[in-house]
């Protein structure tokens, strides 16, 4: 018997000994580290295979890779969103909505990143808040720290953020307020309850340059909250993976600021898993 013959003959069991072999060489590539390869194949196999079990799998695991590797949010979201509405009922569904709020990252949730926040009055003589990540999972983090006045600690920082369900999640006490809501894009608008008030929220930019003491953040959102009937809000600007950067407050005619970044450091993603 000639090789090719053997070859067939083996494949004959496997209705999907194609699908499968190309599905294992983006894998292995995946394994061996050569992650741009292994992107592009998992996309080819999705496109080729879209009715394949394995399918949405593969979108996932392309869109991590160029996610969290090369930050190429612009073929991650098309893959993101088409597992995420078209597969909802595989376990892939939520951690594409997931990751579609890491593209960009506007609110990172890395283990021991850190941000120092000050007064924009007096460069934090007043007010300084010092947050840090305790502890974080791949959709979930506690955050710690303090508010400061000068040297003297006065009011503990606690408050827990989990990101699923298409937006990013504050939990602080019994509260539990959407934040950021995916799609990031001009205009979009959603609503919540806060101490029992309801709130709104409105992006009116993505591309927002916004100065701090940390720095300028290009390219950033801009997310309007406000209360029904009353005349003042603020505004949250969230800086591509830093998270938010500034606060001001807004009202008709004007807009000042409140506090601001002094400084950041948060760790780079990690590298993508493999599948589960």
């Amino acid at each position: 018997m000639s090789l090719r013959a053997a070859l067939l003959l083996a494949c004959l069991p496997l209705a999907a000994c194609g699908p499968d072999l190309a599905f294992d060489r983006a894998a292995a590539r995946e394994r061996r580290g050569a992650l741009a390869e292994a992107a592009d194949r998992f996309g080819a196999f999705a496109a080729k295979y879209p009715a394949h079990a394995k399918a949405p799998e593969a979108m996932v695991r392309a869109a991590r890779i160029y996610t969290y590797v090369f930050q190429r949010c612009p073929e991650a979201v098309p893959l993101l969103e088409k597992t995420a509405r078209e597969h909802s009922d595989t376990p892939w569904a939520e951690e594409a909505r997931r990751a579609l709020l890491d593209c960009p990252e506007y609110f990172p949730m890395r283990a021991r990143a850190n941000w120092i926040f000050v007064d924009s009055q007096t460069g934090g003589k007043n007010m300084r808040l010092e947050i840090v990540v305790s502890s974080a999972s791949a959709a979930a983090a506690d955050m710690r720290g303090a508010f400061y006045a000068g040297t003297q600690r006065f009011q503990d920082y606690k408050k827990r953020y989990v990101k699923e369900g298409w937006a990013v999640w504050e939990e602080d006490g019994k509260d539990r307020v959407p934040i950021l809501r995916y799609p990031y894009r001009e205009g979009n608008a959603w609503s919540a309850k806060r101490g029992g008030r309801r709130v709104e929220f409105r992006i009116e930019t993505a591309q927002a340059t916004v100065s701090t003491k940390a720095g300028t953040y290009r390219s950033c959102l801009k997310v309007k909250e406000s209360q029904p009937g009353v005349p003042a809000w603020k505004y949250d600007y969230y800086a591509p993976g830093v998270g938010r950067v500034k606060t001001t407050i807004g009202g008709k005619g004007f807009e000042n600021p409140n506090t601001e970044l002094r400084e950041a450091k948060v760790p780079e993603p990690a590298a993508p898993g493999g599948g589960t």
